[in-house]
């Protein structure tokens, strides 16, 4: 990431497109629960009203989705993430991808990674330039964050241009996974995680390090799902932080109406409407977890 960018200067070119309409941001508030010891923090989310839900059954697995008619308003021709005059744009980093923000946002500010290969697609594994991409960027970040993927339709994603999404993380919601006891806390569905030790008892992490990682945990999720090793597919979620990764098997998107991507997986559940948080309510948030992913 460019050192001339810092907070500050981020927060700013933010507010202004905010401002302009070419951002879509309000803030929320969160409310907060615990169902069968599973925390849960849910943000109805205005913004997120106009934003595209999901993507189309066929571009969802198949990279032979139409091209843009108009390559200068998607990131290239193969890609359907909007571009408009390129006032999205941050920074490039490592020359593979795109450093942007989200045109729909829950936090002030919230980042697309995306491959500048528009071609590159959402029901891919990560390899090693998307691992370099998001670990530089942790790396360089002056406050702490979540990079998360979502691997295809069953995943949550909602568009087909391979990218991840950055957001901040705050200290008031503590992940399951940031606890280190001997009793681990009760999560609803089966996930798999690896601690990197610490900083400064280690090796500079890299990008091919945390892919020989990744690619131990994808089969591990393959195996949950009955999915053969070798198959090239396989819907998942990617949380990333500095401290651990997390890779959870995906069954479906989305139960009676009440879905989630990756960060709805750790318990951060965004929607746009009261309605969508009775139906969580009403099937109870964890059983929602445990049939979005794979149960015990």
């Amino acid at each position: 990431m460019s050192p001339s960018l810092d907070n500050n200067e981020i927060l700013l070119h933010f507010d202004r497109l905010v401002a302009t309409r070419h951002v879509f941001f309000s803030p929320t508030e969160a409310f907060r629960l615990i169902d069968q010891s599973f925390p849960f923090e849910f943000r109805i989310c205005p913004s997120l009203l106009t934003k595209p839900q999901t993507p189309g059954e066929e571009a969802a697995r198949d990279s032979s989705i139409p091209e843009s008619s108009d390559p200068l308003v998607k990131f290239g021709p193969g890609s359907d993430i909007e571009k408009g005059d390129g006032e999205l744009i941050i920074t490039t980093i490592l020359d593979t991808h795109y450093l942007v923000f989200n045109k729909f946002c829950i936090f002030r500010p919230q980042f697309l990674l995306l491959t500048i290969n528009s071609y590159r697609r959402q029901y891919e594994p990560l390899d090693k330039g998307d691992f370099s991409a998001a670990w530089h960027f942790l790396d360089s970040s002056e406050t702490p964050h979540f990079v998360i993927y979502n691997c295809t339709k069953e995943g949550g994603c909602s568009r087909v241009h391979k990218h991840m999404q950055i957001f901040s993380r705050h200290s008031q919601f503590e992940q399951f996974s940031d606890t280190i006891s001997q009793t681990p806390p009760v999560v609803p569905y089966r996930y798999f995680l690896h601690r990197f030790p610490n900083a400064a008892d280690a090796e500079p992490i890299t990008g091919g390090h945390i892919l020989e990682i990744y690619f131990t945990l994808l089969d591990e999720c393959k195996a949950a799902l009955g999915i053969p090793k070798e198959a090239k597919v396989c819907p998942h979620n990617v949380v990333l932080v500095k401290e651990w990764m997390l890779v959870i098997p995906r069954r479906r998107s989305d139960v009676e109406g009440a879905s989630a991507n990756a960060a709805g997986m750790m318990g951060m559940v965004w929607v746009w409407r009261d309605e969508q948080v009775e139906k969580w309510k009403q099937f109870g948030p964890s059983k929602v977890l445990s049939e979005l992913g794979v149960p015990w």
